[in-house]
């Protein structure tokens, strides 16, 4: 009889488990969405602000390690539900949108220039095309010499 009745108690307290994670997985939703209207606005910016509800006992909780046999230290929310990692890779990702940014820049101007210009030297008859060749090259190789003077001189001054 007694093994009866721990499964049961397992099923009531597992049954518990799921509506308290029910319930705090819809007030963090409604308070994301409340902080997000409130921002749009005060801001009057449409894009809205990123919102994370975390629960940093509960990530804290995974992180340590717990014994599943006590009930009290499991913890109620898995590592997902705490929002912590990702309000981590979002906070990551910050970074690497200015260099996105500026691919995209890279390659919606600077792209097309290079080829408008290929295709204008291409364009040219082939005297002139060698010409022009040539004085890229010129120009190239004052730069690397005039480059390596100036870092000469700075290394020779060094005490």
């Amino acid at each position: 009889m007694s093994k009866y009745r721990c499964q049961l108690q397992y099923c009531q307290f597992t049954d518990r488990r799921r509506r308290s994670r029910v319930r705090v997985l819809c007030r963090n939703r409604q308070v994301a969405e409340a902080i997000n209207k409130k921002y749009r606005t005060d801001t009057g910016d449409d894009g809205g602000a990123a919102t994370f509800c975390v629960s940093n006992k509960m990530y804290m909780r995974h992180q340590r390690g717990y014994n599943k046999d006590v009930s009290d230290g499991i913890p109620t929310m898995s590592v997902e539900e705490t929002q912590v990692p990702a309000a981590c890779a979002y906070i990551h990702a910050i970074p690497s949108q200015g260099k996105v940014d500026v691919l995209e820049h890279f390659i919606t101007s600077r792209i097309p220039m290079l080829l408008n210009v290929v295709e204008m030297s291409c364009s040219k008859s082939t005297e002139a095309r060698v010409n022009h060749i040539l004085e890229i090259i010129n120009v190239a190789v004052k730069v690397r010499q005039y480059t390596a003077l100036d870092t000469s001189h700075t290394n020779n001054s060094r005490p």
